[in-house]
């Protein structure tokens, strides 16, 4: 009967550890886009894994040591549930900890991109900011200059932050554009990001000199 009680204890722990390691890293982005087979890919599981076989190893290992009455099969079931339940709950503190870390980075970006769209409204010049790395031109000059008048006009321009993407910056530069659209919408009237794209493609078509 105690046994009985002991296996679907563990089961319930080492389920509640999985789940919490790897939905983790949706608590810890704030982002619950992916599915549970991409969480499970970048989670990096084999860790959890690793660290459950070690905890079994160890259970097993104060088994053989004289604990009450306890059989040995019960005394390993009683020490594993322990340890593991321990690990589950410093990975649940360290999850809600770097939520909230999170957060608060999360809304010091967004303070920061508000201001600097408030600013860049005032000088009717709305810069998008982007990670998009040391790409290969595909055009030659004279039409990147023609796509960069073009967005001008429109009172935009694009700026490469590098290859590296931070989501807290991605999450800043999305509260930037929902400040700042608003402002584009009443500037360049309905429909005016279709007829910039159109105007762009327009000059991609020219063949490269």
């Amino acid at each position: 009967m105690m046994r009985n009680k002991l296996i679907f204890a563990n089961i319930f722990v080492l389920l509640l550890l999985f789940t919490t390691y790897i939905y983790g890293i949706c608590v810890i982005n704030d982002s619950f886009d992916f599915n549970f087979i991409e969480l499970v890919k970048i989670s990096q599981i084999q860790y959890l894994l690793f660290a459950v076989v070690f905890i079994a190893l160890v259970s097993w290992m104060i088994s053989t040591l004289q604990i009450k009455n306890l059989n040995a099969a019960n005394k390993f079931l009683l020490v594993f549930v322990i340890i593991n339940s321990l690990l589950f709950s410093y990975l649940a503190f360290e999850s809600v900890r770097a939520f909230m870390i999170n957060r608060k980075a999360v809304a010091q970006a967004e303070k920061e991109c508000m201001i600097r769209a408030e600013k860049d409204i005032k000088n009717d010049h709305i810069t998008y900011r982007y990670a998009g790395g040391l790409a290969v031109p595909l055009y030659n000059e004279k039409t990147i200059r023609s796509i960069d008048s073009i967005r001008e006009k429109y009172g935009i321009s694009y700026q490469d932050t590098g290859c590296t993407v931070d989501p807290i910056s991605v999450k800043g530069e999305k509260k930037y554009k929902e400040t700042v659209q608003p402002y584009l919408d009443k500037r360049n009237g309905k429909g005016w990001e279709k007829r910039m794209k159109k105007e762009v493609e327009n000059i991609k078509k020219t063949p490269l000199k």
